[in-house]
């Protein structure tokens, strides 16, 4: 039996290491576990989190191109309606109402 010179008296018995080891296995697993529960819960705040940001961007980019479709556009008199289209120009010599063409 191995004696340490600076601890007085005999060892510790076969029946308290025993004890020791399994009081330190379950404190290592508590230890685990709680670590493990507290990783979990700050991951599903982050998600939590990036969805709310992500979701406050989208209704601001929402409402950003609303306000600017609605400041673009004039504002139609009453019984009026805007239609947007284009107008393409043809140049002189091409303007000629002439069926034959020449």
């Amino acid at each position: 039996m191995r004696h340490n010179s600076y601890l007085p008296g005999p060892g510790p018995g076969p029946l308290q290491t025993v004890l020791a080891a399994v009081a330190g296995a379950l404190v290592l697993a508590a230890g685990f576990f709680f670590g493990f529960f507290i990783l979990v819960t700050l991951l599903g705040l982050m998600v939590l989190g990036a969805i709310a940001f992500r979701l406050r961007l989208w209704w601001l980019k929402r409402r950003m191109e609303r306000e600017l479709n609605a400041w673009c556009e004039p504002p139609a008199r009453d019984g009026e309606r805007i239609i947007e289209g284009e107008v393409v120009r043809k140049p002189a010599h091409e303007r000629r109402d002439d069926p034959s063409g020449s």
